[in-house]
């Protein structure tokens, strides 16, 4: 299971919102690549809940409407595995 490094949880949290909503893209991208339903499935939850963090990131943002960090370009920090 890969395990996120502390780079992450450094970030300002529209920064961090950022970062789980790339996760949650990348999730579908393999959700997309897998025959398997089961594990098709399994990517796709894993998008829902990269999802959830970025909304509650973007609950913590100081950015008003919160939507500003859509707008950020996705960041690319390592992952540990």
């Amino acid at each position: 299971m890969a395990r996120m490094r502390n780079d992450a949880a450094q970030l300002p949290a529209h920064m961090r919102a950022v970062f789980y909503r790339q996760c949650a893209r990348d999730a579908e991208c393999q959700a997309h690549k897998c025959p398997n339903l089961e594990t098709r499935e399994s990517y796709r939850r894993l998008a829902e809940l990269w999802l959830v963090l970025a909304e509650q990131a973007d609950g913590e943002s100081e950015i008003p409407g919160s939507s500003a960090s859509r707008l950020v370009q996705p960041l690319h920090l390592s992952v540990s595995r």
